[in-house]
């Protein structure tokens, strides 16, 4: 049965008690499946990692794909905060507390899986034993950007602009651009959310207990591929 597959008996129950109105249910919801879409990246991203450090580079190049499908997803996803309204927001954070977007365990893992890793999220208070277990896992293990740097010394790549270039079949290029098109999905999602952050919050501080805009701007240039996207603007 198709409800049994899913068991959508327990996840349509999930909301429970934190979502009893209109706006309530829709800024769970959103969120919600948010945390479900950023587990998805986290496997994928994983598989991606692993591939490029076996050498197989068409899959690799695969699964940055979808991982970019999943991004422009998200993003998109962002644009429903605009049915939101300034007053209904206002509302709805107090029984917010002090949580927050900011806290989301998963989307620090993406970061560090990816390449950013910032040993200042891994005893933060508002994670919970397992999450910071799991942060420092993702701390500890080799990130996508650790495997493709390995990918390159083992191959012996001095210039990675020529050795694209002279790339007989184009998997090389591929999965350079398919790392390059996954930094520019978290940048996309990170600038979205700062714009649905600047109209619903103004310059009012984070529930997170962030400044706000001013956090959410400082993260906006964070990058993990800055110098393969320069070697893909040059070809």
């Amino acid at each position: 049965m198709y409800s049994r597959t899913l068991r959508l008996e327990v996840l349509l129950d999930l909301q429970g008690e934190i979502a009893s109105s209109g706006d309530d249910l829709f800024f769970i919801v959103l969120h919600q499946t948010h945390e479900l879409w950023f587990k998805s990246l986290l496997y994928e991203l994983e598989r991606a990692r692993d591939h490029i450090a076996a050498g197989a580079l068409d899959p690799a190049a695969h699964e940055l794909r979808r991982v970019r499908a999943i991004e422009r997803l998200l993003t998109e996803q962002l644009l429903s905060m605009l049915t939101l309204t300034v007053d209904g927001f206002a509302a709805l954070r107090p029984y917010l507390g002090t949580s927050s977007a900011f806290q989301s365990a998963q989307f620090r893992e993406i970061e560090f899986l990816s390449g950013l890793k910032d040993s200042r999220y891994l005893n933060v208070k508002w994670f919970s034993t397992a999450e910071r277990r799991r942060l420092q896992r993702r701390y500890d293990e080799p990130s996508l950007r650790d495997s493709f740097d390995g990918l390159l010394a083992r191959k012996g790549v001095a210039d990675l602009f020529d050795a694209i270039k002279c790339d007989p079949d184009g998997e090389l290029r591929s999965l350079v651009e398919g790392l390059v098109a996954h930094d520019e999905g978290l940048r996309e999602w990170r600038v979205r959310h700062m714009e649905m952050a600047r109209r619903l919050i103004g310059d009012s501080s984070g529930t997170g207990g962030t400044s706000g805009l001013p956090y959410l701007r400082s993260r906006q240039g964070s990058a993990v591929f800055p110098d393969l996207r320069a070697i893909l603007d040059r070809l």
